[in-house]
């Protein structure tokens, strides 16, 4: 049954609830204490934020102020560099230089741009050299009246086909009819890069570059490939009389059938991937790089239908000086005879993948050749001494240059080639490996005498160069080289000027 809570408690239950009420007024004496400590606490923190907020104001008008001050100095103090350098400029040399001459040197700040220097052809760096000339001429008024009174400064077209749409096609005609301008009657090198497709507003572009040809010293065309049909072929076959440097670099071989040039007196010829391109009409007079080309023979042993580039040069060149990087050999018949190159003075040959280099030589005769270079890896070695073997004699070489051979490859050169080489002034070998015994072979025939009156072997051979890069094997006796040095000393030339020009 539940109490009353209004009813009056006595006895018992009275004593019981006097002592909790106890109890309950001791508890709130202690809250009541703890009360008037926690307001004193509070009151005391509260205190102490006012002080700090106001601390805090006055330090941050004091940070206010000092930023504000130092903007001010900044200001002054860059104004002042202005006055300062304004006031300089009156009296710095570079204003005695006489217009033609600053033109001049802002012609020498363009990069050259000859065939056998490679120019590279990423879009900021084509974007560099186009705005090269533009930045000069917006330095001051001076500095652009010299600009646009030196022609040579603008006589630069770099165009990259790959970002001109036509809706930004007008913007490049413009930017080359200035250049086309400005430069006047100077000297012109292009340098057109192209990835894609041609379309059908570059022909608006190559006409402006068409029409400054005949002035045009040097050219470098970098393109994925050329076709039937495409506008660069017609740019190929243009009249430029002047032109003596050209660097084409193909991604794959030429479709396209183009007379590379032919009123031109080429001097550096760079091509990679030659394909179909026509130079029959040049007199072949002129140092010739080729690089990724096939070399292919038909059964009848003759020169297939792309290749005849290489035939060109090979059967009309003259005083030629060529370099091959990488020729893939294919071809299952030899020819019936060889071909006399007259006209290759110069050869040298870069292998790093074994493409039936051997073969080629098998067909050639190089009767006035005086410089041989061929360079390489250990595993291409085999490929270029088949190749050496198979050119058979070689009565005009003066220099030899070698790189990468094992001490067996070297052993063939030293004792079974240069011993045929009775022409050879220079043997200059890179990175081979040695043995004491070929060394010691090697020395005693370049010093075994025939006569009073010269050498056996090499009778003219007058320099023998090991690069840095060569292995001498422990057991290498360094007196075998003393002793060829004084055989050859001995009875070769007789003044001393002369002596020391033998000897070095």
């Amino acid at each position: 049954m539940q109490r009353d809570p209004n009813r009056f408690v006595g006895g018992f239950e009275a004593s019981i609830i006097l002592a909790r009420l106890e109890n309950e007024r001791a508890e709130l004496a202690v809250i009541e204490h703890s009360l008037q400590q926690a307001e004193l606490a509070h009151g005391e923190a509260a205190s102490r934020l006012r002080e700090a907020e106001e601390l805090s104001q006055e330090r941050s008008q004091l940070l206010g102020d000092a930023v504000a001050y130092l903007h001010e100095m900044r200001r002054r103090h860059g104004a002042q560099l202005r006055a300062v350098a304004a006031q300089s400029a009156l009296l710095h040399p570079v204003r005695k230089l006489p217009p033609e001459i600053l033109g001049a040197i802002f012609e020498f700040c363009l990069q050259p741009m000859p065939a056998p220097t490679y120019v590279p052809f990423w879009p900021l760096d084509v974007r560099a050299r186009q705005l090269q000339p533009f930045r000069l001429a917006a330095i001051c008024r001076r500095w652009r009246a010299a600009s646009l009174c030196h022609s040579g400064a603008w006589s630069h077209l770099d165009l990259a086909f790959d970002p001109i749409t036509e809706n930004t096609v007008d913007r490049w005609q413009g930017f080359l009819a200035t250049c086309a301008q400005r430069s006047r009657l100077a000297p012109l090198t292009v340098c057109l890069t192209r990835h894609r497709i041609p379309l059908e507003h570059d022909r608006r572009l190559l006409a402006i570059v068409m029409e400054q040809m005949r002035r045009c010293i040097s050219i470098q065309i970098v393109i994925y490939l050329l076709t039937d049909g495409d506008p660069l072929c017609s740019l190929l076959a243009v009249d430029a009389p002047k032109l003596a440097h050209v660097r084409l670099d193909m991604q794959a071989p030429a479709e396209g059938y183009a007379h590379l040039f032919p009123n031109s007196h080429i001097v550096h010829l760079f091509v990679r991937h030659a394909g179909d391109l026509d130079i029959s009409s040049h007199n072949l007079d002129c140092a010739i790089g080729l690089a990724s080309f096939t070399i292919c023979y038909s059964s009848g042993g003759h020169f297939q239908e792309g290749a005849k580039f290489i035939d060109e040069i090979l059967r009309r060149g003259e005083n030629v000086s060529l370099v091959l990087s990488d020729p893939i050999i294919r071809t299952h018949r030899l020819p019936s005879e060889r071909i006399i190159c007259y006209g290759i003075v110069s050869l040298a040959i870069s292998l790093y993948e074994d493409t039936g280099l051997g073969l080629f030589g098998r067909f050639l005769n190089l009767p006035n050749l005086h410089t041989l270079a061929l360079d390489g890896t250990l595993n291409t070695n085999a490929s270029r001494l088949d190749f050496f073997f198979g050119l058979g004699p070689l009565p005009s070489l003066e220099l030899l240059e070698w790189a990468a051979m094992s001490a067996d490859d070297f052993a063939r050169l030293a004792l079974e080639i240069l011993p045929k080489l009775s022409t050879l002034t220079n043997l200059i070998v890179y990175g081979a490996t040695i043995s004491a015994a070929t060394l010691s072979r090697l020395c005693e025939k370049l010093s075994a005498s025939a006569s009073t009156q010269g050498f056996k072997h090499c009778p003219t051979l007058s320099v023998l160069k090991f690069d840095g890069e060569c292995k001498f094997e422990d057991d290498c006796d360094e007196n075998d080289f003393i002793q060829l040095a004084k055989a050859r000393l001995g009875t070769g030339p007789r003044t001393e000027a002369e002596r020391v020009a033998y000897l070095c």
